[in-house]
């Protein structure tokens, strides 16, 4: 495994919630499947198939529909073959509900093929159909499944809000344990953001049900507890994970007695330095450790390893830290093997998986970070810096991606479903002129004529909004893809800057740019951003490239006073790929010092903002890239006449950008100047 090319998002939490989202996960895991059928005996099953001749009408549509359900986690095809079956005989039968549990179970067997957009698309029609009918415990499993989909795409707002419906259904039919299955997983939605005091009415409820009937849902619940409280600075906490490590002994669960050891020295770890804690915490990690021995569950163990070694480098023991973070490192790799043994599991359960065992990986290179600090190396400080940023850049790319995957399927779906819902309305429409037409001629006319502006009406409003749609999916897509572009020619700036300069000032300018990296991976994700922030982030940006050039150009930025850098909004990054050139191509190469001026103008309804240099001019440029690097190929022009294309498609008034090549008397070139005209 490639521990520095992750694929997959990790929230950033506060240092007490995040120690413990890997354990609330890995002891849930056998229950974070959702509700579907999927542990039927292949016997059972076989049986099912078997009698299909023996039913009729919606009776036959119902056994379909059970069938397909079975056969979803285990074998996806079969279950789209059987539900494609029962979706047919609904369709001749005119039954709704066995049409929509049909579409469920397609969805379903999409999810599990790892095809998003059609599990969306499917799960979408199914409760546009559900939800024309009372509320049923269908209902409830497809309010959740859908809550999954977001959840493992990392979009736990969303998740939230399907998950508290699958609550509220399963609550009005009076179904208590799905019920407390989605108050789980909306603690989980909690986790992964901020635990308060706002999410005990979602765990006291089933810690006092399965106090005498369930010893493992009890555990559950109190690690909950414990994590809350802790999350709280409350030393409450602390009760429930002792509770939680004499019922696990009392009922033989190794993992339970694990997860509540770890926590507990966790919560030791957290508290101030001193002797006796240090010792209790170490007790507790050594507890689990011998348990978790005992079970092939890696990653817990590794996790365990891993506070176990953070304690060790807060007690400045970096030696035996070292050693253990070492152990934690094996467990991943073995971790990581057998995630690709796997056989008939959910995609996104493997996802969550390595998810949370990069967690683990994040938090190693941090300490090895603070350890080669306290030690004065900054040498291998900085490279353990280095794997961090990398690790954490690909999470946030990755989260880019993701959410762009869940934008378009959700897209698709929606489209889709107004296509059936034109088609549906179409038929009626149909059915009205054919009663229409045994009447007069007149009336015939008029309902020829309403159905007609119909029509065009949907079709216009329809186009519309998919274009509309489309384009800010594109434009989305644009600006993701500027940002791994100035995130390695910022780093590589740094870079420079280190191996010349001393290592005190270096993690300083470090520092700097990972402020810088924070701001231009938060303004990728919308499409507007206030003046003042993108002049922040310019400056920035102009600051770290003064250390790479230290003495070879000056910068000015002057903001009209008639602007309002608050309360305007602009497009992000469009200049600073033209200043980035600037420096790069133009200044870099001149004998003097060179000069780079930004103004931000107001020209009426219009603001104009220009970015000139004093540099080689581009002729020039050109001709010692051709010279010195002919393989560069510059994105930065193209990519941004295409983002000023998709955004111009909505507006009005459009920008323009026009690249003004400046010469002297002589005709000799003395620069460049870009200039942007923007409406307000």
């Amino acid at each position: 495994m490639n521990w520095l090319v992750p694929d997959l998002y990790l929230t950033n939490m506060n240092r007490t919630t995040n120690l413990f989202v890997f354990i609330i996960l890995l002891l849930d895991y056998a229950n974070l499947n959702g509700q579907l059928r999927s542990d039927v005996p292949q016997v059972q099953i076989d049986s099912l198939i078997m009698i299909i001749p023996d039913f009729q009408g919606t009776e036959l549509v119902d056994h379909l529909n059970l069938i397909a359900t079975s056969l979803s986690q285990r074998c996806p095809d079969s279950c789209l073959f059987y539900a494609t079956l029962a979706e047919e005989h609904a369709k001749k039968l005119e039954y709704i509900m066995g049409r929509a549990e049909a579409d469920f179970n397609k969805g379903n067997g999409y999810y599990f093929k790892n095809d998003i957009a059609n599990a969306l698309i499917f799960y979408f029609k199914s409760l546009a159909l559900m939800e024309q009918y009372p509320a049923t415990k269908l209902l409830g499993n497809l309010y959740t499944q859908i809550g999954l989909v977001y959840y493992y795409h990392f979009s736990f707002e969303s998740s939230r809000d399907y998950l508290m419906k699958a609550e509220q259904v399963y609550k009005s039919v009076d179904d208590i344990h799905s019920k407390f299955y989605a108050q789980r997983m909306i603690f989980h939605t909690f986790l992964t953001d901020s635990l308060n005091e706002g999410v005990l009415p979602f765990i006291v409820e089933r810690l006092n049900f399965y106090k005498y009937s369930d010893k493992k849902n009890y555990n559950r619940a109190l690690n909950e507890m414990g994590l809350v409280y802790l999350s709280m600075r409350d030393s409450s906490a602390l009760s429930y994970f002792i509770e939680g490590i004499e019922v696990a002994k009392g009922s033989e669960i190794n993992s339970d007695i694990s997860v509540h050891a770890t926590n507990t020295g966790c919560f030791y770890t957290e508290k101030p330095i001193d002797p006796q804690n240090f010792k209790t915490a170490e007790h507790y990690f050594e507890i689990a450790i011998e348990t978790e021995r005992k079970t092939t569950r890696y990653a817990l163990l590794a996790e365990t390893y891993m506070e176990y070694g953070i304690l060790c480098v807060k007690y400045n023991l970096y030696v035996k830290a070292d050693s253990i973070f070492k152990n934690a490192l094996i467990l991943l790799q073995k971790f990581d093997s057998s995630l690709l043994n796997l056989t008939f599991d959910d995609p996104s359960v493997k996802m969550r998986d390595q998810v949370v065992s990069r967690s683990v990986l994040l938090k190693i290179y941090q300490s090895y970070v603070n350890i080669y600090h306290a030690q004065g190396d900054y040498k291998n400080a900085f490279e353990y810096e280095v794997l961090r940023n990398n690790l954490n850049e690909w999470i946030q790319l990755n989260k880019v991606r993701k959410e762009s995957e869940l934008i378009n399927a959700a897209y698709e779906a929606e489209k889709i479903n107004k296509q059936i819902a034109y088609l549906s309305t179409e038929k009626e429409l149909q059915h009205i002129k054919a009663l229409r037409s045994r009447q007069i001629l007149v009336g015939a006319i008029v309902v020829i004529l309403i159905s007609g502006l119909l029509i065009i009406m949907v079709l216009r409003n329809k186009r519309f909004k998919a274009e509309h749609e489309q384009t800010q999916l594109r434009q989305r897509l644009l600006r993701s893809q500027m940002n791994p572009h100035f995130i390695f020619n910022s780093l590589a700036s740094v870079q420079n800057f280190i191996v010349k300069q001393d290592a005190i000032k270096a993690s300083i300018y470090l520092s700097r740019f990972s402020e810088l990296v924070r701001s231009i991976l938060k303004n990728s994700l919308d499409e507007q951003i206030t003046l003042e922030h993108e002049l922040s982030t310019i400056e920035n940006y102009l600051e770290l490239q003064k250390v790479r050039f230290p003495e070879k150009f000056d910068y000015h930025i002057h903001v009209d006073d008639k602007l309002d850098p608050e309360n305007i909004f602009v497009p992000p990054m469009l200049a600073q790929p033209f200043i980035e050139n600037a420096i790069e191509h133009g200044i870099k190469h001149k004998s003097t010092k060179g000069n780079i001026n930004i103004s931000y103008t107001r020209n009426g309804h219009r603001m104009t903002f220009a970015i000139k240099d004093d540099g080689i001019g581009r002729e020039k440029a050109n001709e010692l890239r051709q010279k010195f690097d002919k393989d560069h190929k510059s994105l930065a022009t193209s990519i941004t006449k295409e983002r000023i294309k998709v955004l111009n498609r909505k507006l009005r008034h459009k920008i323009t950008m026009e690249i003004i090549d400046l010469k002297d008397e002589q005709g000799e070139a003395r620069g460049t100047r870009v200039v942007f005209e923007v409406p307000m």
